[in-house]
C-alpha cells in the first residue's frame, strides 16, 4: 500500500493529533500543578513572612560570612535601630556572651537541638539588654544561622524583686534575734554610761571643793576656815571612792564603747543584707559576706549549734555580695534546722570553709544534722519544695540559691549528704567573671 494513500496519510494525522493532545493536555495538567504549587509557595512565603514579622521574639539571620541578613520588627524595636542600620553588622557587635562553634552546632543540629543561652543584646546608645539567645544552623547550600532573642529584662527584674523579697522575708524572720543581738549590748551600754554619768558627779563634786580649797588659798584665808575646807574635801573624796573610780571607769568606758561597735556591726550587716541588689558584678570580700551573715543570723544559730569557722586567703571575687549573702543565709538556716531535728536538746556543729579551688572560690557551710533523705534528694532545688513544717520554709531558699549561683554568677551549687551525719553544700563562684568568646566562629564558614 502506497504511503502515499490518502487513508493511511489520515490515520496517521489522526494518531499525531491525538497523541499532541495527550501532550497539550499533560502539559496544562504540568503547568496547572506547577501553578498550584506557585500558589502554595507564595501563600507559604506570605504566612512565613508574616510570621518573621509577627513572632514575639527577635529574629537574625546571619549569612555564611557571619554578616546579618535579615531582621523581624521585634529587632528593631529591641535594639531601637533601622533595618538599615542593621543589615551587614556581625554577630559580636550585636551579642555578647558564650558563642558555639559551628561544629558544634553541626552536633546539636544532629541530634535535632539547638543552642541555648543567655547573651546580652546592644542596643543603640551602647547599652545592653538581657536576652535568652537561641541559635539554629541552616547547612544547605550555604551556611546560615537563625538566632531567635526573648527578652529578659522583665524577667530578671522579677527575679530581683523576689530576691530581695526573700532577703526581707528573711531579716523579718530573724527580727526578734536581730532585736536581741541590739538590746544585749545596748543594755550594758547603758549600765556602763549610767556608771560614768555617777562617776563624773562624784570627781565633779571632789574637783568643785579643791577649786574652793584653791580659792582660799588664795585669798588668804584663815587657817581655822583652810582646815575646815580641808576637811570637807577630806570627807567629799571619801565618799567619792576615788581610787575606785578611777580603775573602774577607764572599764565602763571601754564596755561603752564595745557595746556601740556590736550594735553599729549588726546594724550595718543588716542594711548591707537588706540592700537591693546591683547591676553590675563588682569586687568583693566573700569571708566578709560570711562574716555578715553570721552576725544576722546569730541569734539563730547560737542557741543549737557551734560555728567552726576555717576562712582562707581568698582574693576578692567580682559578685552580687549581696545576693550571695542571701545564699549563705539560706545554707546556714537550712543547717540550723537540720540540727534541731538531729541534736533536739543538744547542741549541733556547723563548719564554714573557704579557699581557692582552683579557679573558683568555694565556700562549704555544713552541719551534723541527719542528713538528706535520698528519696527528695533530686528535688531540693525545684521552687517550693520543702520538707518542713508550716512556718519553717517556704521551699524557695535551695531554689532561689541555685539561681544565684548558677544563673546570675555562672557557679556550681553541690552538696554532699550521709544519713546520720549530716549534710555540706559546696558554692563555687568564679574568680573572674566570664568573658566574651571570640566571634570567630561565625566568620566566612561555608
Amino acid at each position: 500500500m502506497s504511503t502515499k494513500d490518502p487513508a493511511v496519510l489520515a490515520r496517521r494525522l489522526a494518531r499525531a493529533e491525538e497523541r499532541v493532545s495527550i501532550l497539550e493536555t499533560m502539559l496544562e495538567d504540568r503547568a496547572r500543578e506547577v501553578y498550584l504549587a506557585s500558589q502554595r509557595l507564595q501563600a507559604t512565603t506570605e504566612s512565613l513572612t508574616e510570621l518573621f514579622k509577627a513572632v514575639p521574639g527577635a529574629i537574625l539571620v546571619f549569612g555564611s560570612d557571619g554578616l546579618l541578613e535579615a531582621v523581624n520588627g521585634e529587632t528593631l524595636r529591641l535594639v531601637g535601630h533601622s533595618e538599615s542600620e542593621l543589615i551587614g553588622e556581625p554577630y559580636g557587635r550585636l551579642f555578647s556572651g558564650p558563642q558555639p562553634s559551628i561544629d558544634t552546632l553541626r552536633e546539636l543540629a544532629a541530634m535535632g537541638q539547638v543552642f541555648r543561652g543567655e547573651h546580652q543584646l546592644r542596643r543603640a546608645g551602647g547599652d545592653r539588654i538581657p536576652v535568652l539567645l537561641s541559635i539554629t544552623l541552616l547547612d544547605g547550600a550555604s551556611v546560615s544561622l537563625v538566632c531567635v532573642a526573648i527578652d529578659l529584662t522583665e524577667r530578671k527584674k522579677l527575679e530581683a524583686e523576689l530576691l530581695h523579697a526573700s532577703k526581707l522575708e528573711s531579716i523579718g524572720r530573724l527580727a526578734s534575734g536581730i532585736a536581741h543581738e541590739i538590746n544585749t549590748p545596748i543594755q550594758f551600754v547603758g549600765d556602763s554610761v549610767h556608771f560614768a554619768r555617777e562617776a563624773f558627779a562624784a570627781i565633779a563634786r571632789v574637783v568643785v571643793q579643791s577649786m574652793a580649797l584653791t580659792r582660799l588659798q588664795q585669798d588668804g584665808a584663815s587657817s581655822a576656815a583652810l582646815l575646815t575646807a580641808l576637811d570637807d574635801a577630806g570627807q567629799i573624796q571619801a565618799e567619792a571612792d576615788l581610787p575606785f573610780l578611777l580603775e573602774e571607769l577607764p572599764g565602763a568606758l571601754d564596755r561603752a564603747l564595745d557595746g556601740l561597735h556590736r550594735v553599729a556591726e549588726i546594724v550595718k550587716a543588716t542594711k548591707a543584707f537588706a540592700h537591693p541588689p546591683g547591676g553590675e558584678l563588682r569586687p568583693a570580700n566573700l569571708n566578709k559576706a560570711i562574716e555578715t551573715t553570721l552576725t544576722i543570723a546569730h541569734g539563730e544559730y547560737e542557741r543549737v549549734a557551734d560555728i567552726q569557722l576555717d576562712l582562707g586567703d581568698l582574693p576578692l571575687v567580682a559578685c552580687h555580695v549581696g545576693e550571695l549573702n542571701q545564699v549563705f543565709l539560706n545554707l546556714l538556716i537550712n543547717a540550723v534546722h537540720a540540727i534541731e531535728d538531729q541534736h533536739q536538746g543538744s547542741r549541733g556543729t556547723i563548719t564554714i570553709v573557704s579557699r581557692v579551688d582552683r579557679d573558683q572560690a568555694l565556700v562549704a557551710i555544713g552541719d551534723n544534722g541527719g542528713g538528706i533523705p535520698e528519696r527528695v534528694q533530686q528535688r531540693i532545688f525545684d521552687p517550693f519544695f520543702t520538707t518542713k513544717e508550716v512556718g519553717r520554709g517556704s521551699g524557695q531558699g535551695l531554689a532561689i540559691a541555685r539561681s544565684v549561683v548558677v544563673e546570675r554568677h555562672k557557679g556550681t551549687l553541690t552538696f554532699e549528704t550521709a544519713a546520720g551525719r549530716g549534710s555540706t553544700f559546696f558554692v563555687r563562684i568564679p574568680l573572674r567573671p566570664p568573658t566574651r568568646t571570640s566571634t570567630s566562629g561565625l566568620r566566612a564558614v561555608r
